[in-house]
């Protein structure tokens, strides 16, 4: 779309999502995933032993002499860690820059699942001759997450990692917003990725759905359905992506974020009062309502 200016005051305190790359169950991309959605289409596998789980194709499938990794690293590097690399590239890419010569600071804003990638590793330490179990952890490691991005793409911005229960995703997209609006870098990188790798690496959660089936809002509702992926967006500063005539998929006004302490339905679900403030600090961010 084409973003037009409401005030100076917006543009200057407004995000802009330049770019995204996602790995989504069921489709092969974007555009897949959203004639799907069009269609209703359910994108589940579901194994003969019953329940469901959103499983990604191909997780396995790494180039790694395009981002100049070694054969043996790649083979120790989480999964996790080269699918998001892979979409990193690739928003940039629908973002239509290159990082190496894009003048400005490139943040990365990101986080991931946990995974038992470390122990599967060093239950195969025959494979790895050599290798120490630092250079394992590296590999292996959720905290080095956003810095093996930056390092292999030579983004010159923060790079963080971010870790919280279920919304890691879009906090990552609001510490990015903020990093932008505060100068910290002139483009940032944020989401997540998710790759257990197994249609039953959930089996027996008292927290899924039995049949595999999510049911939001509904009186039928009995539980959540696991699943892989990732997915990432470029964001910029609106009033620079205006300037530099980027191709603006959306504008972010405000965002927030909130803790409700020990006023919870329960430890995993939030209360309402806390949600609807939340809702509320946003909006009073992007300037809409009192």
């Amino acid at each position: 779309m084409t973003a037009t200016a409401g005030t100076d005051e917006d543009v200057q305190t407004s995000v802009a999502v330049i770019g995204m790359a996602a790995r989504i169950p069921g489709v092969a991309d974007l555009d897949a995933f959203w004639a799907a959605l069009l269609a209703g289409r359910d994108l589940i596998t579901r194994p003969a032993s019953g329940g469901g789980y959103g499983a990604v194709a191909d997780p396995h499938g790494f180039d790694p002499a395009f981002f100049g990794v070694a054969p043996r690293d790649a083979l120790m590097l989480d999964p996790q860690n080269r699918v998001l690399l892979e979409c990193a590239w690739e928003a940039l890419e629908h973002a239509g820059y290159d990082p190496h010569t894009y003048p400005g600071a490139v943040g990365v804003y990101a986080g991931s699942g946990e995974t038992d990638h470390l122990a599967a590793l060093r239950s195969r330490r025959d494979r790895f001759p050599g290798v120490t179990d630092d250079q394992l952890r590296l590999a292996a490691g959720r905290d080095f997450l956003t810095q093996r991005v930056a390092h292999t793409l030579d983004l010159r911005g923060p790079a963080v990692t971010v870790h919280t229960g279920c919304s890691t995703s879009l906090v990552a997209v609001h510490l990015a917003c903020q990093a932008l609006l505060a100068g910290d870098c002139d483009m940032a990188l944020a989401g997540g990725v998710t790759l257990r790798g197994t249609t039953d690496a959930e089996s027996g959660d008292d927290l899924l759905s039995p049949d595999g089936r999510c049911r939001p809002f509904d009186a039928d509702a009995d539980g959540m359905v696991g699943a892989d992926g990732a997915g990432i967006v470029v964001l910029k500063r609106l009033s620079d992506a205006l300037e530099d005539g980027d191709h603006v998929d959306a504008v972010l006004r405000g965002s927030a974020l909130s803790n409700d302490g020990s006023d919870k339905v329960s430890f995993t679900a939030p209360s309402v009062a806390g949600q609807a403030a939340a809702v509320r600090s946003a909006h009073l961010v992007a300037g809409v309502g009192g």
